[in-house]
């Protein structure tokens, strides 16, 4: 009922009120962070079906979650073509490629390196090499009958539930992958490893034999890091890959600092602030409340010289189910562009959102790019491949408009008016890593049009920029033309801030058909 209130009122969009002027400081010489790696998007050489089951009062699941289907063969070169052609224009900088033990080693000992999956990863990967993409490997689950616990062998189910039973066999496959992956087949681009797909939760994969307890990551991350630096494999691993239950991660973070080179979490349960009523605050803060525990977890991280990422981050309030739309409404898409915005000020180092290609009918509308027919359950084909609503076009104005690891500056707001005790506008300033392109990002999460005046400061002669906008009377379509829609010239930005909207501020012009922005 206070969800379908809340939804309610977000998009009675009847009217607009003008709010007092808002200052936004931007120091460019007051570098907060250097990001390790940037914003993008999950990817996947899953091709094959995982089991789909009846649960959840009507719903059904996944057990492959939406990591599978919804990519075209190889072999495809149109369909690809169209596929890249999107990724230019988004400007990738960092994603987490995913693939299944079974797909390279579907045997003991027995390695698979030409099949159309592995096909499907070099696809990936060429394309991520070529454009300097920062690519985080990731299997996600071994899936392979021949690692699965022998209580758990006898249903496709259990096999995906299970952890490897033999941790030496398993490692030993890993050492071969990266092998091939970087000495073979010379992939540069992958500078991070990560060995499971949230591990330790009640709900989810690397189980024991009983299928129920959770098997523990440590020992099989401990024994294939000491593999890999005795073959003086250049990989940092990541970890835990877990669900970031602010309550537990600060504990859990500690176990890995002397296992990972990096850490990894995701995050699906935050909310707006101005939810700030919703009930099960535990499980679902507002972003307020999460920035505390945000920030002590990038600090151990920073600490110990080592980045942190959000691998996986989107948002579940509005819907979870089959083909739910709730994903990529234009109010999710809002508040994984407005949860990437804030925590980079905290000096998060890498968001990578669910996800590049999905089918869009396992647990929810994912996707950046329609591939799949959901209705009758087949790929599309490539002419009517097409951009997904509010995601591609929303979270693009992070990817589109900011180089990889970019400098995250100083930004200071004030002068909110007093009446107003939950803010509507966040902004973050980048600044290319050469210092030669500025980027502002500025997200508004409420209805009313604000009134901005920005100031830059530093000694950096950033004088002219082009402002770019997506709000919200452009939700829901997929015919969209980026184009810069005013040039400003002085150090000084001046503007009204439509509710519920992604406006960039950048020195660089690009026009629609020109490329995101990845490396100077």
């Amino acid at each position: 009922m206070f969800k379908s209130f809340v939804i309610t009122f977000l998009f009675s969009l009847s009217a607009f009120s003008v709010n007092s002027q808002i200052k936004v400081t931007i120091n460019t010489d007051l570098v907060v962070n250097k990001m390790a790696a940037g914003f993008g998007m999950n990817t996947f050489a899953i091709m094959d079906s995982v089991v789909v089951l009846d649960e959840c009062n009507g719903g059904y699941r996944s057990w492959g979650g939406s990591s599978w289907g919804a990519t075209p063969e190889a072999d495809d070169e149109k369909a690809w073509a169209k596929i890249e052609s999107y990724m230019d224009w988004l400007g990738m900088d960092y994603t987490r490629l995913s693939v299944e033990h079974r797909v390279f080693e579907p045997e003991k000992g027995k390695f698979s390196f030409d099949n159309r999956e592995m096909k499907v990863l070099y696809r990936y990967l060429d394309y991520f090499e070529k454009n300097g993409v920062t690519v985080q490997l990731q299997e996600m689950y071994p899936n392979a009958k021949w690692l699965a616990h022998k209580e758990l062998q006898s249903d496709a189910v259990g096999v995906i539930k299970s952890g490897p039973a033999d941790i030496d066999a398993w490692s030993d496959g890993i050492i071969a992958l990266l092998k091939h992956l970087l000495y073979v087949k010379k992939y540069s681009c992958i500078t991070y490893l990560g060995i499971a797909n949230e591990p330790h939760h009640g709900w989810s994969w690397w189980k024991q034999a009983d299928g129920v307890t959770s098997q523990s990551i440590i020992p099989a991350l401990t024994l294939l890091r000491n593999k890999i630096q005795k073959e003086k494999i250049q990989i940092a691993m990541t970890g835990p890959e877990e669900m970031f239950y602010f309550w537990e991660s600060q504990n859990t973070q500690k176990n890995f600092i002397p296992l990972v080179d990096a850490f990894t979490y995701h995050e699906y349960m935050t909310i707006n602030d101005w939810w700030e009523n919703r009930e099960s605050k535990d499980w679902n803060p507002t972003l307020k409340i999460f920035t505390e525990p945000v920030k002590a977890a990038v600090k151990i991280a920073h600490d110990n010289n080592k980045p942190f990422f959000f691998s996986e981050h989107g948002t579940m309030q509005f819907g979870l189910k089959k083909d739910d739309r709730g994903p990529s409404m234009h109010a999710a898409m809002l508040k994984d562009v407005e949860f990437a915005v804030r925590f980079s000020n905290l000096g998060v180092d890498g968001f990578s959102r669910w996800s590049l290609l999905n089918r869009n009918n396992l647990d929810g509308q994912w996707g950046f790019i329609e591939t799949y027919d959901r209705k009758n359950f087949k790929m599309l084909d490539p002419e009517k491949y097409q951009p997904k609503e509010n995601t591609y076009y929303g979270y693009g104005m992070l990817n589109r408009y900011i180089y990889r690891k970019s400098f995250v500056v100083k930004t200071d707001i004030s002068n909110y008016s007093p009446t107003d005790s939950i803010p509507a506008l966040h902004v973050a300033s980048f600044i290319s890593p050469n210092k030669t392109e500025a980027t502002i990002v500025v997200v508004n999460d409420k209805q009313e049009t604000l009134n901005a005046n920005f100031g830059i400061k530093g000694k950096n002669d950033y004088k002219k920029w082009y402002t770019y906008r997506f709000d919200y009377s452009q939700r829901n379509r997929n015919d969209l033309k980026m184009n810069p829609l005013k040039e400003i010239c002085g150090k000084k930005i001046k503007d009204k801030i439509p509710g519920m909207s992604i406006t960039v501020y950048s020195t660089k012009k690009l026009m629609d058909g020109d490329k995101g922005l990845v490396n100077e």
